[in-house]
């Protein structure tokens, strides 16, 4: 049976069949009182425009996703996971933008942490910040490989204090 199967699912014909099905793929579950879907899922070209879909949901996945939950690979949401993510309260990707914010580089309001973070608090390799902890920082108190300010020091400490006793 599991022969047969591969024997049907590996031959050139069924390969370009599915290709097709799958080269445009556009799914929405169900609407909400938003006029958005739950769920809206994107793939592919838009054979009518020739664009790609940009993925609009409560939770969007596509290469362009909007949404409160975005995912793709430029992403704005609430919550957006992405190469480029802008999200109004957290933001993950490569280039990211939220109130807590983390990726290669990273702006959060609050909290920064990646390879260039910058946010209230700075955590990464190059920081910038009130509250800065980075091997080349710039802030009001600056916790790096050159300079430990006690008050910088004082306050990671209790942070991370805070967090490992929960």
């Amino acid at each position: 049976m599991l022969k047969a199967l591969k024997i049907i699912l590996g031959s050139e014909k069924t390969r370009r069949v599915i290709t097709a099905l799958l080269s445009q793929l556009d799914s929405n579950w169900r609407s909400n009182d938003l006029g958005l879907p739950l769920l809206h899922y994107t793939r592919g070209i838009c054979p009518e425009t020739g664009r790609r879909i940009v993925a609009k949901g409560i939770i969007a996945v596509g290469r362009v996703a909007a949404g409160g939950i975005a995912i793709g690979q430029a992403s704005v949401g609430i919550i957006a996971i992405g190469q480029l993510a802008m999200g109004l309260m957290f933001g993950f990707g490569q280039a990211c933008t939220g109130a807590l914010a983390l990726g290669q580089l990273a702006i959060g309001g609050i909290l920064g942490i990646g390879q260039l973070a910058s946010g209230f608090i700075s955590v990464g390799q190059f920081g910038l910040g009130k509250y800065v902890l980075a091997q080349a920082g710039f802030g009001k108190y600056v916790w790096s490989q050159n300079l430990a300010d006690p008050e910088t020091v004082a306050f990671f400490r209790n942070l991370t204090d805070g967090i490992l006793s929960r």
